[in-house]
């Protein structure tokens, strides 16, 4: 947090952030069509920006940004879930980034320190790394969590925030 600068403030902030959005689509869209928006905004959006800005910066986007992202990404969408499947299975998905993860850090790790990294013989290890788990397990999750706002928002027209 920055110096002077408290959770509350922070929460202010945020809460008339989120007020003032909510305000300029109020004029062009009905109210749940506004939640579900800003619920794509909050929830899908801004939690995958430090992914663009190491991509506009970088070109690129590292494994292990994906891979960590991914594991809190995955994560917080199923802490989030009404759904007990989803809550279950996007830990499920987690934990398993969360081992992709490890594995990436500790071939890093090796290759870091000079050790010859020797190739995988079980091809499943290796079909794992190069299926590109996070970017799938990130995708599936937003897709999940998109129908469930659908749900939540358009058929239900519960609002993002009470505010």
């Amino acid at each position: 947090m920055v110096q002077g600068h408290t959770a509350s403030d922070f929460k202010a902030a945020l809460r008339t952030m989120l007020t003032r959005l909510y305000n300029l689509l109020s004029g062009l869209f009905p109210k749940n069509v506004q939640a579900f928006l800003v619920s794509l905004l909050a929830v899908l959006i801004l939690p995958l920006a430090p992914l663009l800005a190491e991509f506009t910066i970088d070109g690129r986007i590292e494994s292990q940004s994906w891979t960590a992202t991914g594991v809190t990404f995955t994560a917080a969408i199923a802490l989030a879930s009404r759904n007990q499947l989803v809550l279950i299975l996007g830990m499920v998905g987690a934990a398993l980034l969360a081992f992709v993860y490890g594995i990436e850090l500790t071939f890093s790790e090796m290759a870091r320190r000079g050790h010859e990294i020797q190739p995988l013989d079980v091809s499943s290890y290796a079909s794992l790394i190069s299926a590109r788990p996070a970017e799938c397990v990130i995708g599936a999750t937003a897709v999940v969590h998109v129908f469930e706002r659908i749900g939540r928002h358009l058929i239900e027209g519960k609002a993002f925030l009470e505010l």
